[in-house]
């Protein structure tokens, strides 16, 4: 038995290990483990989704207390003119801090991208794990990482198992969390439709008109000014009962506006550092996404009621509502 079997073992559960807790498992120990994990889990389940880390390799979803709420409102900006609120909100990364890597720590980084994903596409499917496909009789949906491309579709794995998924010319990538609608057939699973956790069909944004403009390693919105000290920024405009969600992205090369489109399909942004990754789950769709970087072409795209906006590493954003 090695040391992925006893990963999935917990992700079976819905438990996630940290770096060091896995070290002290041996294939003897771990089931003991296992239900002490689940039997905390029972007793003492929090009533937020947000566990801040105590390990040294941890994952920085930080929580949020009441007075740091009220510290950002008070640095929240309110124009008198037009009772515009501007407010800088927490975009947490799925990221390690320690930079020595192991294996555990690789795939601690993609089970919990996997699991915030997951919950986006559980909101439009009703899946059933791939370890009993065989016992479901007519169609059928399933949630997996895409593990490989393949020459008639992509193999589909999730905490159970993994399947051949037949589906013709679909573009699904490798490490993508999609579900999959069809049926099982021969051993494989026949496509009929692949579920992204794409942005919603039918979505309303708000739109505020607020003069915002890129200047180096600055992002003006309104009448204030942001430093560009991280690669994904998260804002809200608020004016009376509309709110307005900024993504601003600095993006370390130009990307085209299928690129851009695909990252909202997807539903994340992995930033490369060498062989480390961060992944940016976008789990709210954004109303305004702004992609940024020197020598963009600027361009404007409307993708399902998301204003996309490719902008250099100076220029302005011009915001109008959707006809």
């Amino acid at each position: 038995m090695d040391g992925s079997f006893i990963i999935k073992e917990f992700l079976k559960e819905n438990i996630f290990l940290t770096p060091e807790e896995f070290e002290k498992l041996t294939p003897e120990n771990y089931r003991e483990y296992l239900l002490k994990k689940k039997e905390f889990a029972k007793r003492d389940k929090p009533a937020h989704s947000h566990v801040e880390k105590t390990t040294e390799n941890e994952i920085k979803v930080p929580e949020k207390t009441e007075r740091e709420t009220k510290e950002k409102k008070e640095h929240a900006s309110q124009t008198p003119e037009n009772n515009v609120l501007i407010e800088e909100k927490e975009h947490a990364a799925i990221e390690l801090k320690n930079p020595i890597l192991k294996p555990i720590d690789i795939s601690y980084i993609h089970a919990q991208k996997y699991k915030e994903i997951k919950e986006i596409i559980l909101e439009k499917t009703n899946p059933v794990s791939i370890n009993k496909l065989k016992d479901v009789s007519g169609k059928a949906e399933i949630i997996g990482v895409v593990f490989e491309k393949t020459q008639r579709g992509f193999v589909l794995e999730d905490e159970t198992g993994s399947i051949d998924v037949i589906c013709g010319k679909e573009e699904a990538d490798e490490d993508d969390v999609v579900g999959v609608r069809g049926a099982f057939r021969n051993g494989v699973f026949v496509a009929e439709e692949v579920i992204y956790p794409d942005v919603p069909l039918g979505r309303e944004s708000d739109i505020i008109n607020i003069p915002i403009s890129v200047r180096g390693a600055e992002l003006s919105i309104g009448n204030r000014d942001f430093k560009i000290d991280k690669p994904i920024k998260h804002f809200v405009v608020s004016e009376e009962k509309r709110n307005m969600r900024i993504l601003f992205y600095k993006a370390e090369k130009p990307l085209s506006k299928d690129e851009a489109v695909k990252i909202l399909k997807r539903r994340f942004i992995e930033i490369r550092r060498g062989v480390l990754s961060s992944f940016f789950v976008i789990k709210k769709e954004p109303d305004v996404f702004i992609i940024s970087s020197e020598d963009s072409k600027e361009e404007r795209i409307n993708y399902k009621g998301v204003s996309i906006f490719l902008v250099g590493g100076c220029g302005k954003v011009e915001l109008k509502p959707h006809l």
